[in-house]
């Protein structure tokens, strides 16, 4: 008999198996009992995957030492910052604690690890005038100028991520009171406001729309994509001008730091912005302070006067 040709399948990795299952049980539980979106599974899965490649062994022979040698390999052959760490065995806490729960594993390896200590960060902001010039550049941006303009209105006005921006329905605006609702993390609605000049560009960019569906549209009439509007936030800022980094995350930072800096209370903002956590939202009176405080410098008569001259 001729073999030549015959392809021979290799045997199932038991290995591979007892881990894909475990992952697929586990992206399943927060995508329908904890309502994730599925970006959120997409990156579970992936963090997952990276861990079981590295440590080579099904979850129910994962030991905390294990766990270490991976954070460990992260942190210094692969350079990662203590914000990344955190938030990989933020996942793998998630996940063997899930395993323990559905009888999947006999020992949470997670338990007694010590998150990595993280850095103060600050957002990264556009100030007020960067604002104003990249509204002036959307305007004048060659590819759906008025979808691009109003884009940039109701990141600003709202603070919304660019996920909900995204989700946005025209239905779901409501003119008379200046508000539109918004599908945000853990498919939970909330309401936010619209400045007149938002509401002034959706109208501009619907005018000729049906009264119902996506409000941002692709050029093949799809619902556009968060990184599609992130590429063009980035082509807008370069042709403002603008050398820093500017995101639509940046947006919604600077939404909230220039809504504190004249008076708003963190409270209100928190319920803006679709913070569960007040203490989430509290990080931008940190960038608040350092603004006032600069302000209170330059402009207090013994501000910068040495110690020894005040009396």
């Amino acid at each position: 008999m001729n073999f030549e040709g015959l392809a021979i399948e290799s045997p199932p990795n038991p290995i591979n198996m007892l881990v894909n299952e475990a992952i697929d049980r586990f992206t399943e539980f927060i995508s329908i009992e904890r309502g994730g979106s599925p970006q959120t599974s997409r990156v579970y899965r992936y963090d997952l995957e990276m861990f079981f490649t590295f440590v080579g062994i099904p979850p129910q022979q994962v030991q905390t030492h294990h766990i270490r040698m991976f954070l460990a390999h992260l942190k210094t052959d692969k350079g990662y910052s203590s914000a990344s760490l955190r938030r990989k065995l933020a996942c793998l806490r998630s996940f063997f604690r899930f395993l323990d729960q559905e009888k999947m594993i006999t020992d949470n390896p997670t338990t007694g690890l010590v998150t990595p200590r993280l850095g103060q960060h600050l957002p990264r902001s556009v100030s007020p005038e960067d604002v104003k010039r990249l509204l002036w550049a959307a305007r004048k941006y060659e590819k759906n100028p008025e979808r691009t303009y109003a884009i940039f209105q109701v990141l600003y006005s709202t603070g919304a991520r660019v996920s909900e921006l995204c989700s946005m329905n025209i239905e779901n605006i409501d003119f008379s009171e200046g508000t539109i609702r918004v599908l945000g993390k853990g498919n939970k609605e909330r309401m936010v406001l619209l400045t007149v000049p938002a509401m002034n560009a959706i109208v501009e960019y619907i005018k000729f729309r049906p009264a119902e569906g996506p409000l941002f549209l692709s050029r093949r009439n799809k619902r556009l994509s968060p990184l599609t509007v992130q590429r063009t936030v980035r082509s807008v800022a370069k042709r403002a001008g603008i050398t820093s980094k500017v995101t639509p995350h940046a947006l919604r930072h600077s939404f909230a730091t220039h809504m504190l800096e004249r008076g708003a209370d963190v409270r209100v903002l928190q319920e803006l912005l679709g913070h569960a956590n007040l203490a989430t939202t509290q990080i931008y009176t940190h960038v608040s302070l350092a603004h006032e405080r600069a302000v209170f410098q330059r402009t207090h008569p013994l501000a910068e006067t040495e110690p020894e001259e005040v009396f």
